[in-house]
């Protein structure tokens, strides 16, 4: 996933090729925070983190120089089949049931911006949460703004974001932030059969247009 941060911003013109030098390094998976936490020491007890099991090449799409783990290959996350599994078991329940569940989720924001911070992927000059000429919506860590703030982020992210999950790691309050955006992916996925970050010689997935592209969607 750090590799395609890196083939994204350099599709946006934040990174020029010429001046970084990508020391590649096959990634077997890395271990859920919350197993460490509970103090199990056996590897057998320890479970690997979400975003792994979705993520399908060990290999970096991007390398200069890449350091390889042969011994390792067979001891790595198996990805699932379906990464968009509990996607889909979520978009079965109501709008109602939800709306209510991201009401409660984003009403423990505390607008600490540590999401923001830690994206690879925000890293414009003066972001619209700080904006207050014009203010776009309210800064107060009350739910309107939070809705307002989590909803604008997430669609800043369409197309871009590589689902390494930092923003859910680093939130303070453990609002599943990664589901979000997510469910965004895989809309794209199905839409477009874009992947973020999936090769250098790759547009943009807002900056391109195809005349087969679907729009049954389009109301």
């Amino acid at each position: 996933c750090d590799v395609r941060s890196i083939i994204v911003l350099l599709q946006e013109n934040q990174l020029k090729r010429d001046d970084i030098f990508i020391i590649g390094v096959e990634c077997s998976g890395v271990i859920a925070e919350h197993t460490l936490a509970s103090g199990k020491e056996s590897p057998g007890e320890l479970d690997f983190d979400e975003k792994c099991k979705a993520c399908r090449p060990s290999t970096p799409r991007l390398y200069d120089y890449l350091v390889s783990q042969k011994d390792q290959k067979d001891k790595g996350v198996l990805p699932e089949e379906n990464p968009y599994q509990d996607i889909r078991k979520f978009e079965a329940k109501s709008i109602e049931e939800r709306f209510k569940f991201w009401q409660e989720e984003f009403s423990r924001c505390i607008r600490c911006y540590a999401c923001r911070q830690i994206c690879p992927m925000c890293y414009c000059p003066r972001c619209v949460a700080d904006q207050t000429m014009p203010t776009w919506f309210s800064r107060a860590p009350d739910l309107e703004g939070n809705l307002a703030w989590n909803v604008i982020r997430a669609f800043h992210l369409a197309g871009r974001c590589i689902d390494c999950g930092e923003c859910e790691r680093a939130c303070p309050v453990g609002i599943p932030l990664r589901e979000v955006n997510k469910k965004i992916e895989k809309d794209i996925k199905e839409l477009f059969d874009y992947e973020a970050g999936a090769g250098v010689d790759q547009k943009p997935l807002l900056s391109c247009f195809d005349q087969n592209d679907p729009e049954d969607f389009i109301r």
